[in-house]
C-alpha cells in the first residue's frame, strides 16, 4: 500500500477549490446531527485547513485534529488554535477512547492504509461513540448538469477503489465498528462555469491527478478539458449540486 498523500502542494488553494466553509458547515451539520451534543469531544483525522473543525468548534464542541501536511495544519491553527497536530491519520497523538466522535471527511482515498485509518478512528472513540466517514466526490447531480455530462467517467474522483462495499468491509475488518447509518450528506448547491472547472483540471487540483503520467493525461483527461471548453457559453455559471457518501459507525 502506498504512503498517505500530503496536501502541502494545494494548501494555499484548498479552501477555494473544495467548496470552502459552505462545504465545511454542511459536513459539520452532518456530524452534529449524529454525535453527542456539545461540549462533547470530537477528533478529526485529516483535519486539513479546519473547514469542518471550525464550525464544530463554533457549535461548542471540543475539537482536536491531526493532518499529515504541515501547511494544512498551519491554516487549521489559524482557525481553531493549537488543538491540531501534524500526524498521519493512522497514528494520531491522542489517547484511546478519549473522544465521543471521530470525523474522517474526504480523507480515506488519500490515506496509504484506509483500513488502518478506520482502525485508528475506532481506537480513539469511546464505546458507543460515533465514527463519521464522508467520502470525496459528489454522488448527486442536478438535472441537466452539462459539466457533469462533459466530465463523463472522470466526474467521480479516483478513490483507490473505495466504493460502498469496500468501506463497509474495511470498517468490519476493525472488529470494533458497527454500521448505524449509510446515505448522503445534505445536498449543497453552488455555481460554477465550464471554464472554471476546466482550469481546475488543468491545474491538477485534485489529488487523483497528481501522479498521472503525460500519456494518460493526453488520452483520458485532455479530451475532458476540451469538451468542457466546447460547451455553449463556457463562461456562464451553471447551478450545480454536490452531496457526499456518508457512513456512520458506532464503536463497540
Amino acid at each position: 500500500m502506498s504512503d498517505s498523500i500530503s496536501f502541502d502542494r494545494i494548501a494555499e488553494r484548498y479552501d477555494e477549490t473544495r467548496g470552502g466553509l459552505a462545504v465545511g458547515r454542511s459536513f459539520a451539520d452532518a456530524v452534529a446531527a449524529r454525535a453527542t451534543p456539545p461540549p462533547a469531544r470530537i477528533v478529526e483525522l485529516g483535519v486539513g485547513t479546519g473547514l469542518v473543525a471550525l464550525p464544530l468548534t463554533e457549535r461548542g464542541y471540543d475539537v482536536l485534529g491531526a493532518d499529515l501536511s504541515p501547511k494544512m495544519i498551519g491554516r487549521a491553527r489559524e482557525r481553531i488554535g493549537a488543538r491540531v497536530a501534524i500526524a498521519d491519520a493512522t497514528r494520531a497523538p491522542f489517547a484511546s477512547g478519549s473522544c465521543d466522535a471521530v470525523v474522517v471527511a474526504r480523507v480515506l482515498h488519500v490515506v496509504g492504509d484506509p483500513a488502518a485509518a478506520l482502525g485508528e478512528a475506532a481506537r480513539l472513540a469511546r464505546p458507543g461513540g460515533r465514527v463519521v466517514v464522508i467520502l470525496a466526490g459528489s454522488d448527486q447531480e442536478r438535472a441537466g448538469d452539462d459539466i457533469a455530462a462533459a466530465m463523463g467517467d472522470l466526474r467521480r474522483p479516483r478513490q483507490r477503489g473505495l466504493d460502498d462495499e469496500t468501506v463497509l468491509a474495511l470498517a468490519d475488518s476493525t472488529r470494533a465498528l458497527d454500521l448505524v447509518e449509510q446515505g448522503l450528506t445534505d445536498p449543497l448547491d453552488y455555481d460554477e462555469t465550464p471554464r472554471e472547472h476546466a482550469e481546475k483540471i488543468r491545474a491538477r487540483t485534485w489529488s487523483g491527478s497528481w501522479d498521472t503520467d503525460e500519456e494518460t493525461w493526453a488520452r483520458d483527461i485532455a479530451p475532458v478539458v476540451d469538451r468542457l471548453l466546447a460547451l455553449p457559453d463556457p463562461d456562464r455559471p451553471r447551478r450545480r449540486r454536490r452531496a457526499q457518501q456518508l457512513f456512520v459507525f458506532a464503536r463497540r
